[in-house]
């Protein structure tokens, strides 16, 4: 016990020490985290596609069909231990995950570093995902070990979906890898890439990447770790430092770490311990998941989202299960308190957790008498009549602050877990629920009010609940309708005991067997019929067989079939063997006629190219000799143009009667331009003249008219004007000239300020003082105050000279001149004198005009003279220079009209000559045509042979399978003893007694159901009569409790005071009787006794004997009219006059027209109408609106556009008996509530109903699905662009098809060849989702859409790459097709691409390159776009892999025959040459590779050997003409025995001149071995080797050196031996062996291998000439 509790490491929590303590004591909690450290649970796994997360570590065998939404499967979802344990745990969780290839030592890395036991194994141990608590440092861990990926056992997707789980909740994702791992890198990066799409939450994908390196040699000295940088740095985005993988799922950032050998134990254990130490630390960093109940809640949304491929925010759908559980907890706080409850205060006596309230209504009724008892116990209450009223009223304020101490507690709690949640998405929600809490809790308040009334035996108050006898009343109905359906069914049960039961099951099991010996009937009788039914249908195939035209006993018979006559019946036993192959020779034959066809109808086509060719040419040429017969006539009309233009030209030029006079044009021209000149002048001064003349003119007929004085004063004040303005001209002028020596000034010291800053240091006190001058503000903005002097100077100026002062001049004349006169100046004289002077300078202005205009009229006589010399002058040259270039045109076209005419000729004589060419090409074309009419009727016939042969093999397999069934039939039916009785029946009848049988059985099933629904309903009712019994108990105290009437709980009803009368008795009264009437007790001399005067009353006075007044009885004298507002009695005493008959009730009866409880209103609101109304008393309740008070939840839908949510519906299906899947349905018409509250007294809100407020994590989903599979876009309703989803689903809208006539069927394998799944044509697609079908089809695929024709086919639409389709599609045979492109298909639809990151990919065309496909076996795809050219010619596409190609181009061939010249070998001599012939006429089109030839023919040793003997002859590479001149010259001869000198051969072909830079191919061709008794077993003169001591192993490895290709022509089976000998020592030797059946020759075989090398250079030219 020690050692163990020492290995849990728990020894400084427990003292095991028996002698000292008497008991020991550990640490609980220390206990349980070790315990749940060594115990693994699997959170989920995978099946048929899907992630299925595990109840408590187990798969649910059963699925929920019904619509579940993904919050309701979060919470049904239970994850055992560890979610009881992390529930539990307050303090911060650190999440680990590890990924990487199967059996890479995962668990043990992680068992090692965290002491937890996951299974580890050297092949797959771990399946789906499986968890595990650690505790590291008082740090605790979750441990997620993920299953191997890239087992093969498992698809992408489904490694896809467990990698999104891994990555998305750990804080450090470890990444287990060796060296070897690099080739599953970048898909396993991909894969991480798309498991970022899977899940939507901000809370999700923030881990870190650990990527540990296993196996790694100790002395490697970081090459690895740069060697990952390096792949890692090939990921990231171009122009970007992110690395998408890690930017989505990692925050960019990852850590290396490499690990030894774990066999090199010391060196690991210290690299674990450094692990361990990093993710310590890291931990200590991270605070993600402050508790164990944050972490599980995330860990179920994501497993359950991943299974139901859900893209809602993680987080929301957190938040809202997480404020259900809040709201739920805070309700049951309220039945079962456990909260720590706070000081109580005075106020307050009770004890909170003393107090428990029922949810059961039985209990809660039940609960009545003792919650009131325990009130008064704690509260010490006595129960007697004086202080019943105000004991009452103490416990019922006692209790009402403990519910309001409860409900704060309970409030305050919910608002501090509230506190945690700042989501705005949820707000709406948190205030709905706030609400429905707060109704909660006023109904509960409610409930436990007392009653007001009295009791029913005294006058004191009833201590039931409030609404006792309602509670009651609906209780007893309910218990009373359950208790009558029981009974019920109890009575209709057709078996009343258990010995009826046992007779019912006794018929049961005799009825059962005899419906399993009438199955076994018909089961056997069934065979039977089937039997009979086969030898039908035998014996029908046999009679169609024999009048097939192939079908000959004879013929059939001489193939191995065999004929037996047997009782006058012939049975026939086919070998089809002959029918196989005489199919295979029809084929044969069909081919070589399809291939004489293709070859006649590709020289037709040639032929007809040319033809075409040539009439293209000669239409070409007939309008070309057209256009030059138009242009030599218009050549010449233009001609004659040109003559007839130049005539008039010259006519003109005549007509002109002048020369060129270069002098005389100038001379006038200048002459022009003076003119002009003077012209312009004159003009200007006449309008000068006119201005001032009109002028005078206004001024003298003013002023004549103008007093004196008046003329006085205006022209003084225009003379003082003028002065000022002359004045301040002047001193615009003066500060002008300042500012000019300003500026110099400022130049100066600039200048000199330059020369002083070369010595700053030295002049430093000068150049502050100049410094200090410049800013004097005389220097300030020098430019602009000039600036705006001269401004104001051209103003000034303007003003003085403008009209208004045009006069001044006169009028200080006259001053003048009257002042000379006179001394005193007389003002009538001046205006006179002003008057007259104006006078006389308009005189003269008159006669200025005058002159002017005739000097104007001259000037211009001049400059029209000139004008005219200039005009004749210059239309002389014009009509020169025109007739100059008209008979260079004219020339010109002589010219053309030549050359076009020489043109002309030549086409004529051209047209002829391809006339004639054309007519015997379409001789040709004639004979053609006629040998291929012959050859296709020759391929009908052969297709007809071929069906009726195809037809005739299927009727034969056909009675061969019936054979067989028949046999079956007849093992079945062999031991049947009945069989007897049923032999000489027809297959009629047959069919007949099997139907009898078949009604007798259905009957028995008949009776059989209604025995087994009998004893159903007896087995129900028995196991309802134990529920019975406990309503019929419950209904009984509910009776025992007589909550129907008002009771105050005492035992005795009387009053306990003492009689007024006689002290020592009790008063006689009912207990709390008024207190003004006198206590009196029960003799008959203390009270009145006389009949009570109250109306209708009976009873005697109870009041005091002679009492004063009426007498009384005491007792309630109610009004026994109903009350007016409900069906109650009016509660007013009768003796008080009243009006309205009201009852006890003080509230409004109604309920609340939105809720369950009452109307706040009072008592009258129940109705407005009385009991005397003729009306319907409902007519009332819908004038008014009941209401309770309170606010309102409201019930309506969402009226909002998109969807509200969505839920799903699972589904396991068997799809066509062959493999399961699981099929998810989702759901979304499914409106939610409107999540707005309705104000107190109103009965609706004012905006449109909404069950969500809408943010860009929370909002309506866009209603489109996909066109496939039906998955609804996760967009926003309304959004722009394309819809989208970030998963699909299984395709529902899609079946499997194939062109018609193409045979159809998808096997998909695993990495083990192991068929995982099988579709045939017609089926639908649904087990694959859109994302796996577009990756499973690859590039270039297309999709089918009905094409709609005409003008709407997708063809002849722009922006969409589509084909209409010409084929017919299994199917869908009356139906038409587009062909569309994947990427375009989905953008027509408007769907964004399922996969985009592969649509590159898709996008690109797939045509590959054969050379790679044939030389290593790998797809090398062309770069450009899908559907780029209709053309599969190498030459149309391009290929990345064409630079490596042209590299290895071959730049010639050396072929060597090495060819044995005895006796037997003279036909492949004549052989050699035509493989020579044949390989040049293959390499006519490609010129670019040069053929050399060589042959060494051998013969064989004379015995006695002569070493001198020259036994071969060699040709050296050469031309192919002078090597078929050497085996012209060869003679076949000689050869005494089998063996030749085949040594001698091979050496003397090594040393010949083979060139390293050609492509260097040796072909043996021989029919006999070498000397030596190890190459065969014939008769040897030279048994122990050639004697010329050549071997095998010299001349390989000669041969091997210089890169020579041996291929040995296999003629026959005696140098079989030979062949095994020499692949000892060459390997890589090549056999080629001819197929005599397939009609290939020798020569053929050596000519196609040659060929094979000639392709890679065809292929590489095509790639290297095309033109893209």
């Amino acid at each position: 016990m020690e050692n163990y509790y020492k290995k849990l490491n728990v020894l400084n929590y427990a003292n095991l020490n028996i002698k000292e303590n008497q008991f020991s004591q550990c640490d609980k909690n220390q206990i349980m985290d070790i315990i749940f450290s060594r115990v693994p649970l699997q959170i989920c796994t995978i099946e048929n596609g899907t992630l299925i997360p595990l109840n408590d570590g187990f798969r649910q065998l059963s699925l929920n069909q019904k619509s579940i939404s993904i919050d309701c499967k979060v919470k049904k979802l239970h994850l055992g231990f560890l979610e009881d344990y992390l529930l539990a745990e307050e303090k911060k969780i650190f999440v680990v995950g590890i990924i990487g290839r199967q059996s890479s030592g995962k668990s043990y890395l992680l068992n090692r570093v965290f002491g937890t036991r996951f299974s580890v194994s050297s092949a797959r141990c771990t399946d789906g995902v499986w968890g595990s608590l650690a505790m590291v440092n008082n740090q605790k861990f979750l441990i997620l070990d993920c299953e191997g990926l890239f087992n093969g056992s498992r698809t992408e997707k489904e490694e896809v979906k467990m990698l999104a789980f891994i990555t998305a909740i750990s804080d450090i994702t470890i990444l287990n890898q060796d060296a070897s791992f690099s080739r599953h890198q970048n898909e396993l990066l991909n894969n991480l890439v798309e498991a970022s799409n899977q899940l939507n939450d901000e809370k999700l994908f923030q881990g870190f990447l650990y990527m540990i390196i296993r196996d790694v040699s100790s002395t490697d000295n970081l090459g690895l770790e740069k060697e990952q940088m390096r792949n890692l740095d090939r990921l990231r985005k171009p122009n970007s430092q992110d690395i998408v993988f890690l930017n989505k799922l990692f925050k960019n950032t990852l850590s290396v770490e490499k690990l030894v050998n774990n066999e090199n134990s010391e060196f690991f254990d210290e690299q674990i311990k450094q692990v361990r130490n990093f993710l310590i630390q890291k931990s200590t960093e991270s605070i993600r998941w402050k508790n164990g109940k944050e972490l599980i809640q995330m860990v179920k949304i994501v497993l359950c989202q991943l299974e139901l491929s859900d893209t809602k925010n993680a987080g929301l759908i957190a938040y809202e299960i997480r404020l259900e559980q809040i709201y739920q907890e805070s309700k049951e706080q309220w039945y079962k308190f456990s909260l720590d409850q706070q000081q109580q205060g005075e106020e307050l006596k009770l004890n909170q957790r003393s107090y428990q309230f029922e949810m059961d209504d039985l209990e809660y009724l039940k609960q009545n008498h003792t919650l009131l008892k325990s009130l008064y116990n704690d509260l010490q209450l006595k129960d007697n009549v004086n202080d019943h009223k105000s004991n009452l009223e103490e416990a019922k304020n006692q209790l009402k602050k403990l519910m309001d101490q409860r409900k704060k507690l309970i409030n305050k709690k919910t608002q501090s877990e509230l506190a945690n949640i700042n989501s705005r998405e949820v707000q709406a929600k948190i205030e709905l629920e706030n609400s429905k809490l707060e109704d909660f809790f006023k109904i509960q308040f409610n409930r436990y009010q007392y009653c007001q009334s009295k009791c029913n035996e005294c006058f004191l108050t009833c201590k039931y609940f409030n609404n006792h006898s309602e509670h009651f009343d609906q209780l007893k109905k309910k218990f009373e309708i359950e208790i009558t359906r029981l009974e019920q069914e109890k009575n209709n049960s057709s078996i009343k005991n258990q010995i009826e039961e046992i007779k019912e099951r006794n018929s049961l099991i005799s009825i059962t067997q005899s419906i399993e010996e009438i199955e076994n009937k018909l089961f056997l009788l069934s065979n039977l019929i089937q039997l009979s039914t086969k030898h039908e249908e035998k014996q029908d195939q046999m009679n169609k067989v024999q009048k097939f035209n192939f079908f000959r006993a004879q013929r059939v018979q001489q193939n191995g079939s065999k004929m037996e006559i047997e009782n006058q019946n012939m049975q026939i036993t086919f070998d089809i063997n002959f029918i196989s192959q005489k199919q295979k020779n029809t084929k044969n034959e069909l081919q070589n006629q399809l291939g004489k066809l293709n070859k006649i109808i590709n020289e037709k086509e040639e032929i007809e190219m040319k033809c075409l060719e040539l009439e293209n040419q000669c239409n070409q040429i007939g309008l070309k000799t057209e256009r030059y017969q138009v242009e030599i006539c218009q050549y010449q009309q233009v001609s004659k143009q040109l003559l007839s233009e130049i005539t008039i030209i010259e006519n003109e030029i005549r007509s002109l009667g002048v020369d060129v006079n270069e002098d005389e044009k100038n001379q006038h021209s200048n002459k022009i331009r003076d003119r002009n000149q003077k012209l312009s002048d004159l003009r200007d001064e006449l309008k000068f003249l006119q201005q001032s003349y009109n002028e005078n003119l206004r001024l003298k007929e003013q002023y004549t008219n103008m007093a004196t004085q008046e003329f006085l004063q205006l022209y003084q004040q225009k003379s003082d004007k003028k002065k000022e303005l002359e004045a301040k001209l002047t001193q615009t002028i003066n500060k002008k000239i300042d500012l000019n020596k300003n500026k110099a000034q400022i130049y100066q010291m600039n200048e000199e300020l330059t020369e002083l800053s070369q010595f700053k240091y030295k002049n430093k006190s000068k150049i502050e003082n100049i410094k200090q001058e410049l800013s004097q503000p005389k220097f300030q903005n020098i430019e602009n105050q000039i600036e705006q002097c001269c401004n104001e100077e051209s103003q000034l100026k303007e003003q003085i000279d403008s009209m208004y002062f045009s006069k001044i001049d006169f009028f200080d004349l006259c001053l003048v001149e009257q002042g000379r006169q006179n001394q005193q100046i007389d003002q009538t004289n001046i205006k006179q004198e002003f008057l007259l002077k104006i006078q006389l300078e308009t005189t003269e202005q008159e006669n200025d005009i005058i002159r002017f205009l005739q000097e104007i009229e001259i000037v211009n006589q001049e400059i029209l003279q000139s004008q005219l010399v200039v005009d004749r002058q210059n239309k002389l040259i014009n009509l020169l220079n025109e007739k100059q270039i008209k008979n260079g045109k004219k020339d010109e076209l002589g010219k053309q009209i030549i050359d076009v005419t020489e043109k002309y000729n030549t086409l004529l004589e051209t047209l002829e000559k391809k006339k004639q060419e054309l007519n015997i090409l379409k001789q040709y074309e004639t004979d053609f045509i006629n040998q291929q009419q012959l050859i296709e009727q020759s391929i009908e016939q052969a297709k007809i042979d071929l069906n009726d042969l195809k037809i005739l093999e299927e009727k034969l397999i056909k009675i061969q399978t019936l054979e067989i069934e028949i046999q079956k039939f007849e093992t079945l039916l062999k031991d049947w003893k009945g069989k007897e009785y049923y032999a000489n029946l027809t297959l009629k009848n047959l069919e007949q007694e099997y139907q009898i049988m078949e009604k007798k059985m259905l009957d028995l099933q008949i009776q059989q159901q209604n025995k087994k629904k009998n004893l159903e309903i007896f087995e129900k009712v028995e196991r309802s009569c134990a529920r019975l019994e406990t309503l019929k108990q419950n209904l009984q105290e509910l009776a025992d409790l007589n909550l129907n009437v008002h009771s105050c709980l005492r035992e005795n009803h009387k009053c306990d005071q003492a009689c007024k009368v006689c002290p020592s008795k009790t008063c006689d009264n009912k207990a709390g009787h008024n207190e003004q009437q006198y206590h009196l007790c029960s003799l008959k001399n203390h009270k009145c006794n006389i009949k009570c005067d109250i109306i209708q009353c009976q009873v005697k006075c109870n009041l005091e004997l002679n009492h004063a007044g009426l007498h009384n009885c005491t007792n309630d004298h109610l009004c026994a009219e109903k009350c007016q507002y409900c069906s109650k009695k009016c509660s007013v005493d009768r003796t008080t006059e009243h009006q309205n008959h009201i009852c006890e009730e003080i509230y409004c009866k109604e309920n609340c027209m939105l809720c369950e409880r009452r109307c706040k209103k009072a008592h009258e609101h129940s109705q407005y109408c009385n009991s005397q109304c003729e009306k319907q008393h409902t007519h009332s309740q819908e004038q008014q609106n009941h209401f309770c008070g309170d606010q309102h939840e409201c019930r309506e839908l969402c009226q909002e556009k998109g969807i509200c949510q969505i839920t799903y519906t699972q589904v396991e299906i068997m799809w066509q008996s062959r493999f399961p899947y699981i099929k998810y349905i989702p759901q979304s018409n499914q409106k939610k509530k409107c999540c707005k509250s309705i104000k107190p007294d109103q009965l609706n809100h004012d905006q449109i109903h909404s069950c969500m407020v809408e943010t860009e994590k929370q909002f309506h989903l866009c209603d489109q699905k996909c066109p496939e599979c039906n998955k609804i876009c996760d967009l926003k309703y309304g959004h722009p662009g394309h819809h989208s989803s970030q998963i699909h689903i299984n395709k529902e809208n899609q079946i499997f098809t194939a062109k018609q006539g193409e045979e159809f069927n998808l096997i998909i394998q695993d990495q083990d060849n192991n068929v995982v799944r099988q579709y045939q044509i017609g089926e639908q697609s649904t087990p694959e989702t859109c994302d796996q079908s577009c990756k499973r089809r690859g590039k270039s695929h297309y999709h089918l859409i009905e094409c709609k024709g005409e003008s709407q086919c997708l063809e002849k639409q722009y922006g969409i790459r589509a084909k209409h389709s010409k084929e017919k599609y299994e199917g869908f045979q009356n139906l038409n097709f587009d062909e569309v492109l994947c990427i375009d298909y989905w953008d027509y639809k408007g769907w964004a691409h399922p996969i985009p990151n592969e649509t590159q990919n898709i996008g690109q065309c797939n045509y590959y390159c054969p050379l790679c496909k044939k030389i290593n076996g790998e797809y090398q795809f062309c770069c450009l776009k899908a559907w780029h050219c209709q053309d599969n010619t190498v030459s149309k596409h391009k290929f990345p892999c064409s630079s490596t190609h042209k590299g290895n181009l071959i730049q010639g061939i050396n072929i060597a025959f090495v060819i044995d010249s005895t006796g037997s070998m003279s036909e492949y001599i004549q052989n050699c040459k035509e493989v020579i012939i044949s390989i040049m006429q293959k390499i006519k089109q490609n010129n670019k590779i040069e053929m050399k030839f060589a042959i060494v023919s051998y013969k064989d040793h004379s015995n006695p050997y002569d070493e001198f003997q020259n036994v071969v002859n060699i040709c050296q590479f050469t031309s192919y003409t002078v090597a078929i001149g050497f085996l012209n010259s060869l003679s076949a001869e000689g050869g005494d025995d089998e063996p030749e000198a085949v040594l001698d051969g091979l050496h003397a072909s090594s040393e010949l001149n083979w060139n390293d830079n050609y492509q260097n191919l040796l072909y043996l061709i021989a029919d006999a071995p070498p000397h030596g008794k190890k190459y065969h077993n014939f008769g040897d003169s030279f048994p122990n080797g050639c004697p010329c001591n050549k071997t095998q192993s010299q001349i390989f490895q000669n041969m091997r050196n210089k890169k020579i290709q041996v291929k040995i022509m296999k003629l026959n089976q005696k140098i079989e031996g030979m062949i095994t000998q020499f692949k000892e020592d060459y390997p890589d030797l090549m056999v080629i062996t001819p197929q005599d059946d397939q009609n290939i020759t020798f020569q053929n075989v050596i000519v196609e291998d040659v060929c094979e090398y000639l392709k890679h250079n065809e292929i590489t030219y095509q790639m290297l000439d095309a033109v893209i």
